[in-house]
């Protein structure tokens, strides 16, 4: 995991990113990756090494690096943003590729608290669907609850250390649910 703090002295703002876990479908990506690359070396090898050596070898490295360049695909981060009262939720590929996931304002939170808090109220109630944005089991793992744009209730599930918190808590300190 990797923290920015890139303004120790404003509590209204702060940036978080997250490395999460492969998922079962990026564990089948990758085992696809590796099986799709080593039958196109075979097959490229099996028709060029004998007839034309040097092509054989442009061909295999040319391979190596597709496969590579789709397997850095397969790794996901979420970063989180909070900034004038507005939670931003971003999907980061391989390290390139942002996707924005939404944009939450944070006077819409109605309950903040740990995904494994004392009070009975976890991510799994069926109270509200739920999005994940940080690894299972996860120690600082905080669930905001909200209602979305079309009514439903939904479940923001985050890793929150001390700074992201204390940026919620300047935001929505009477989301919290108190233990």
């Amino acid at each position: 995991m990797t923290r920015y703090e890139a303004d120790m002295l404003n509590a209204g703002y702060c940036e978080y990113l997250v490395s999460v876990k492969p998922s079962p479908a990026a564990k089948a990506a990758k085992t696809l990756i590796i099986l799709c690359a080593a039958a196109l070396a075979f097959v490229m090898l099996f028709l060029t090494l004998m007839t034309i050596p040097a092509v054989s070898f442009l061909l295999l490295a040319i391979i190596v690096f597709l496969s590579w360049y789709i397997w850095q695909f397969t790794k996901v981060e979420y970063e989180y943003i909070i900034a004038s009262g507005e939670l931003e939720l971003s999907k980061i590929y391989g390290a390139r590729v942002r996707k924005n996931v939404f944009t939450l304002k944070l006077s819409e939170v109605s309950e903040i608290f740990p995904e494994t808090s004392a009070s009975g109220a976890s991510a799994s109630d069926k109270s509200g669907s739920s999005v994940r944005a940080c690894n299972k089991g996860d120690k600082s793992a905080y669930c905001l609850r909200f209602a979305s744009s079309d009514g439903e209730k939904k479940i923001l599930v985050i890793s929150a250390p001390e700074k992201t918190l204390s940026c919620l808590k300047y935001y929505r300190r009477s989301a919290f649910v108190t233990q």
